[in-house]
């Protein structure tokens, strides 16, 4: 098995662990891959800084526009999915969010009942920086990357992963066991992102050469 897709399955599987170990509810889980995301997001924009520094002036100065529609345009994105997610799995006693919108105060409250959630969160952030580093800067990918095109890259990955995570969360639901429910969402999420690292592989093995 290659390595690329070595490392994706052991940082998504590190969570399905720690949720049998520890207990986490479903609303924790999705709370984390709903982070995930931001960190995905915030990677992107230091690709397309990268990607637009060796495109001459006329790149270089669209980052003036392209990053700020970005910021805003992923950023709304993703409020209304996490509002969503508040909203829709907010059925925990110990984790009442009185208000969605306010998801600062809610990964506040998630740190603090759940002692591994920031941990988790590291990890992930651990993992994309290392996929950027060495599968994006390493291999040479971002000379060849136009950061207009890098601008809306992060969509494809975030609706699939969301669609499938709202699926298999209200599926988890009828299951009855919250456990049970946190290692299905976990490990449909797993199979994802290791199928999507398999199918990067031609590309980044093409760059390498």
């Amino acid at each position: 098995m290659p390595q690329t897709v070595l490392i994706t399955l052991a940082f998504n599987l590190l969570p399905v662990g720690f949720a049998v170990l520890f207990g986490w509810s479903l609303l924790s889980l999705m709370l984390l891959y709903w982070a995930e995301n931001v960190i995905v997001g915030l990677i992107n924009v230091l690709k397309m800084i990268v990607a637009a520094s060796n495109k001459g002036p006329t790149r270089i100065t669209g980052l003036f526009l392209s990053v700020p529609f970005f910021i805003v345009h992923y950023g709304l994105f993703c409020a209304v999915h996490g509002v969503l997610i508040l909203v829709l799995f907010n059925g925990e006693p110990t984790q009442t969010v009185n208000d969605p919108w306010d998801i600062p105060a809610v990964f506040w409250q998630q740190i603090h009942i759940n002692a591994f959630f920031a941990l988790n969160l590291l990890l992930l952030a651990t993992f994309h920086l290392y996929r950027f580093v060495m599968e994006w800067l390493w291999t040479g990918v971002w000379r060849t990357t136009d950061p207009y095109v890098q601008m809306f890259m992060p969509y494809g990955r975030i609706i699939v992963v969301h669609i499938a995570v709202l699926v298999g969360g209200f599926l988890a639901t009828f299951i009855g066991s919250p456990t049970i429910a946190v290692v299905i969402l976990a490990l449909l999420k797993t199979v994802l992102e290791v199928s999507a690292a398999q199918i990067n592989l031609p590309q980044t093995a093409l760059s390498k050469r």
